[in-house]
Order: structure tokens, then C-alpha cells, then sequence
């Protein structure tokens, strides 16, 4: 034991040398001028220094370098608890990375699994991600950027249609669904969303049902230009042009007609061949008041803009209005619709309503949204007299997929608001059923025959 502290004495001795310069000696000294409260503790450090044969300032250096060697061993232990810990969080975190990456991959093979174009603006940025196979709409070797040069694959009519759609994506946030074709006499689908804060356009050819569907939509609006255009010819010729139908109840006449037959408008000569059971319902449409004031018009002309197109009190039997957006159901301009026509003594007719821009599947919103404001209506106007619900899934149209699905069978909630609105509590309803599928509407109800 004796060997042993010698040895040590010896090597602390070699170390003296630094306390001689002033380092230990500047440690040791603050130490002895701590005080009066240290003073045991200073006697228990002469006890040990008198039994090692160690000085004041040997001992201060072997208190120092078991310091050193302490701070050392618990520092390498930290170290190695982090090191494994860091391991065992990057084995995590790579696995997840992997996960991502194979559920990524499974993604994208299943959206492109059949030829589309994604385009993606982020929040606030101009500089879109394009991905997908551009040669649906571009030759071999252009760069991706050409697709958003629309007139470069797209005739010049659609082209600015698209261009349109897809700034009032950006700006404003409105969806858009566009049936084209393409110069190379391609039938693709445009369709524009806002989703996440990103502004989405997903371009994709139509195969099959959906691509019979869109030229036979294509087709209808081509026709449509062509009969607006026979119907402005036959307006403005000098010879009296009228039609009737297989009952030989006349649906059209021009001018020179109602001059021919000594009648005042069109809608007297019209209203003189129509047999006594016939009514005849002037309708008029609050959603497109409503566009038109989304894009400046004043809506204190509303009433004005409407009665331009009246053809007069003599003429008709019915007011009607068509109800679709929930904005339709309280809007100033229904109301004075309403109220003009209960002045005039008019009965009126729901002609057209149908829930919009919302679905049965989500029923409390559609219920809170359309159909509880819906039948408020109906039992707060005295004049509404009848009222058509279009029960149709308007998604499988695409020109009206964003209405969704208006099904009210469609939903167990839905349904049941919906009988609790048109019956009584005797189970009976005060309303006349109608229409071409009149029993199926009272099998949806669970009406009984009377």
C-alpha cells in the first residue's frame, strides 16, 4: 500500500510544477479562503493529505484529475445513451420513410393508372407541378410546361373556356368540370378543384360510358347553338313560321304569325291554341339573378330585369320559380318574387327544385342548409301551391357533378325529414302526388293508395 501512494506521490509530484505557475495554486487558494463555515471540511482534507504524505497542492491536483476523470467517464456514458438513442429514432424514422415512400408509390401507380394530367398550384405560388403522361395532349419531346398553353391542344373556343375556368380556380376557388375535345379529336375531361389550399386540375381522357356520355353532351350543345340560331332566323323572317306538335297544340310561332292571325304577342297566339285543361306556367330562375349580381349587376333591378321578360298577366296562369343553391331559398330577389306575385293574385309553382352543391350523404348539413330552409319557405308563403323536388344523383352527369347526390332515399335521416315535412300526423299529406312516376313517389314516402 506504502508502494502504491509512493508511487502516486511521485506522480503528482511531476505535476507540481503547474501549481507552482499559478494554476492549482489559484484553485487551492479560493478554496482555503472560503471561510470559517469550511472549516471541517478543511480538517478531514489535512486528515487524508497527513495519511497519503500528500501537500496541500498535491492533493488539490488529485482532486482535480478524479474530477476530470469523473466529468470524463459520465460525459462518455451521456454519449453513448445519446448515440443509442439517435440510432434507435433514425431506424424509426427511416422505416416510416419507407412506409411513405411505398404507400406514395401505390398511390401514384393507382392515380395514373389510367393516361391523365395533374397540374397543382400551391398556396400563394405561381409556379405549378405537372405530372403524368403529357403525351395525351402534347406530342413527343415538348417540355410539360406547354400543356398550360391550352391553345396549343386545345380548338380556340375551349382553350379560352379553359383559361377561364382555371383563373377562377386560382382566384376565386370555384370548381369547374369541362367536357373537350381536343385538337387531335381526343374526348378528355377537365376538372378544376381547390383542395388543401392547393388550386388541382386533373385532365383525363374518357373511355366507355363516360366517353359516350361526353360527346353525347357535346353533340346536345352543338345542336342547342344550331336551334338558338333556326330560332333567331325564324324570329326575324317576314313570313309567318309557327309549329305544333303530334296533338296539334301549337309550341312556336314568330311574329308574323301572331301579326298574321291578328294576335297581340306571340304568347296570345300561343295562349288562343291551347286546349281549356292547359295552364301555362312563366317561370323564372333566382340562381341566375343571383350570377348575374355576383358580377356587378345591382340588385335593386332585380324586379326590372325580370319583368323584361314577362309577357303579361293576360298570358299566363301560374308564376313558377326554380330553386336549386341554398342562397335561391332566402334571397331578397325570391322574396320580391314572391310578394309581386301574390299581388298580382297568381298561384305559384316550385317548377324546379333540387338539393345543390351538397349531399344527402352528409344529411345534417343538407338538411340544415337546403331542406329545412326549403319547406320554411314553402309553409311561410301562402301563394306556393305546388312544388316539384327532382330526386336524380347528379353526379353522374358530368356538366353537374358538383351538385351531388340528391337522392332522398339515399339516406335513412334525409328521408325521414323529409316525410315529417309533406305528411301529417296521421301518416296522410296535404299535397297532390304527381308526376310521370306518381307510384313511386308514394312507395318512397310510404304513401298508401288511396
Amino acid at each position: 500500500m506504502l508502494g502504491v501512494v509512493a508511487a502516486m506521490r511521485r506522480t503528482l509530484l511531476s505535476c507540481t510544477s503547474l501549481a507552482r505557475n499559478g494554476l492549482m495554486g489559484l484553485a487551492f487558494s479560493a478554496l482555503l479562503t472560503s471561510g470559517s463555515a469550511f472549516a471541517a471540511d478543511l480538517g478531514i482534507t489535512d486528515a487524508i493529505s497527513d495519511w497519503l504524505d500528500l501537500n496541500h497542492q498535491e492533493f488539490a491536483v488529485l482532486a482535480t484529475a478524479f474530477a476530470l476523470l469523473g466529468f470524463s467517464v459520465v460525459s462518455a456514458i451521456l454519449l453513448m445513451r445519446n448515440r443509442t438513442r439517435a440510432a434507435r429514432n433514425e431506424s424509426k424514422l427511416r422505416a416510416q420513410i419507407n412506409e411513405l415512400t411505398a404507400q406514395t408509390d401505390r398511390l401514384s401507380a393507382l392515380l395514373f393508372a389510367e393516361p391523365q394530367v395533374l397540374i397543382s398550384w400551391p398556396a400563394g405560388g405561381d409556379r405549378p407541378r405537372i405530372s403524368g403522361d403529357i403525351s395525351l395532349l402534347l406530342p413527343e419531346g415538348q417540355s410539360p410546361q406547354r400543356v398550360l398553353a391550352f391553345g396549343s391542344w386545345l380548338p380556340p373556343d375551349p382553350a379560352l373556356q379553359m383559361d377561364r375556368a382555371v383563373d377562377a380556380l386560382r382566384e376565386k376557388g370555384e370548381g369547374f368540370m369541362l367536357n373537350l375535345a381536343t385538337s387531335a379529336g381526343r374526348a378528355v375531361e377537365a376538372m378544376g378543384r381547390a383542395i388543401g389550399g392547393q388550386a388541382i386540375v386533373r385532365i383525363r381522357e374518357l373511355s366507355g360510358v363516360r366517353r359516350e356520355l361526353a360527346e353525347s353532351n357535346l353533340r346536345y350543345k352543338t345542336l342547342l347553338e344550331e336551334t338558338e340560331l333556326l330560332r333567331d332566323f325564324a324570329g326575324a323572317a317576314p313570313w309567318p313560321i309557327w309549329a305544333k306538335d303530334s296533338q296539334g297544340i301549337l309550341r312556336y310561332a314568330n311574329a308574323a304569325y301572331a301579326k298574321a292571325t291578328e294576335a297581340r304577342s306571340v304568347a296570345d297566339a300561343i295562349h288562343r291554341c291551347m286546349p281549356q285543361e292547359a295552364a301555362v306556367v312563366w317561370d323564372w330562375s333566382p340562381d341566375a339573378e343571383l350570377d348575374q349580381q355576383r358580377a356587378g349587376a345591382p340588385a335593386a333591378f332585380a324586379a326590372a330585369r325580370w319583368q323584361q321578360f314577362y309577357p303579361g298577366d293576360a298570358y299566363v296562369d301560374w308564376w313558377g320559380v326554380n330553386l336549386f343553391s341554398p342562397p335561391s331559398l332566402s334571397s331578397a330577389a325570391t322574396h320580391d318574387f314572391l310578394t309581386e306575385a301574390d299581388s298580382r293574385r297568381f298561384p305559384v309553382m316550385i317548377a324546379e327544385s333540387t338539393l345543390r352543391g351538397a349531399s344527402v350523404h352528409d344529411p345534417h348539413a343538407a338538411i340544415d342548409q337546403w331542406f329545412a330552409p326549403y319547406f320554411g319557405l314553402l309553409r311561410g308563403t301562402k301563394g306556393i301551391k305546388a312544388f316539384c323536388y327532382i330526386d336524380w344523383d347528379w353526379r353522374i352527369y358530368p356538366q353537374w357533378a358538383d351538385w351531388g347526390d340528391a337522392r332522398i332515399e339515399s339516406d335513412a335521416t334525409v328521408l325521414e325529414f323529409y316525410r315529417s315535412q309533406v305528411l301529417n300526423t296521421s301518416g296522410t299529406t296535404p299535397w297532390l302526388s304527381g308526376g310521370a312516376d306518381r307510384a313511386t313517389a308514394r312507395s318512397v314516402l310510404r304513401l298508401a293508395e288511396k
